[in-house]
């Protein structure tokens, strides 16, 4: 029983954050459609006439010019004196290799919102809160006055993380999305993100250390965690308790406590083998949170 956690409580401890709006482009790349692509691949390899294109594709001249016609339109193949078509100095970038398909770079814009803590501008993917009860943790001023541009900062470092994680989801396309140009990044509004913590003792009623586990807790987040719960300690209350228990005694509570110290094997024997109270068909366990 001395490795014996109960918990008995919790306590939230309340992050500060800001919800930010971020704006930037990126550029990502996609195959253009399957004529289009074999049309460009085929003049990679030789300029062709109309009607060897067609052939080839199995088409008619008509349909041909009109597939060649929107390719012109496009910058994409020319029609030079030789009477052959050419791809263009554009269209020669879609190829990265010899015999690599043809990929068209696009830049694309997106806005997202994104709230992050303001110790150690983790993003936090779930939603703030707005119940203020709990151990409000104060960030510094250096951060909060200059969060927009660590956080632009941030971003940037992080955006295939937000990616992996589906925090941000892009329209998809072929290939790595990367940020082409980053955008405004501007602070939306003040939050708060909560997090739970429990608190145990062990089976002589000593509380045993509290352990932050959270993946965002950063050491400084968790040293001004401790910090606050350090702060917010107050002595031991058996006595009080203890001054409280009349109009309890049906239930036999002094038995739990003895000289100013609270018997926690006592009482946790009784929870882990309760008796039936007379009153009503519900057991009642002394330690433990309902």
């Amino acid at each position: 029983m001395s490795n014996y956690s109960i918990p008995y409580h919790d306590v939230d401890i309340l992050i500060p954050a800001q919800k930010f709006e971020i704006k930037f482009s990126y550029t990502s790349s996609q195959m253009p459609n399957f004529i289009d692509s074999m049309v460009m691949r085929l003049l990679r390899i030789s300029p062709m006439s109309v009607k060897n294109i067609a052939n080839f594709l199995g088409m008619n001249q008509r349909e041909s010019r009109i597939v060649l016609d929107q390719l012109i339109t496009n910058n994409e193949i020319e029609l030079k004196q030789d009477g052959l078509f050419h791809l263009t100095n554009k269209s020669m970038k879609y190829f990265t290799t010899v015999d690599s398909i043809p990929k068209i770079a696009s830049i694309l814009e997106h806005t997202h919102g994104l709230v992050y803590e303001l110790t150690n501008f983790n993003y936090i993917a779930q939603k703030p809160d707005t119940n203020m009860y709990g151990l409000k943790l104060i960030a510094s001023n250096e951060h909060a006055a200059n969060s927009e541009s660590i956080v632009r900062d941030r971003f940037q470092k992080q955006f295939y993380q937000l990616i992996e994680d589906e925090i941000i989801t892009l329209k998809k396309m072929d290939g790595r999305p990367v940020i082409y140009k980053m955008g405004t990044v501007k602070k939306v509004t003040e939050c708060t993100v909560r997090k739970s913590l429990d608190l145990n003792i062990d089976a002589q009623a000593d509380p045993q250390p509290i352990k932050v586990l959270d993946s965002i807790m950063s050491d400084e987040l968790k040293d001004k965690t401790y910090q606050a719960l350090g702060q917010s300690k107050k002595g031991n209350n058996i006595r009080d308790i203890v001054k409280n228990l009349e109009g309890f005694e049906q239930l036999n509570l002094h038995q739990y406590f003895k000289d100013g110290r609270f018997l926690a094997p006592v009482a946790l024997f009784d929870s882990l083998n309760p008796v039936e109270s007379k009153a009503s068909d519900e057991n009642h366990l002394f330690i433990g949170p309902c």
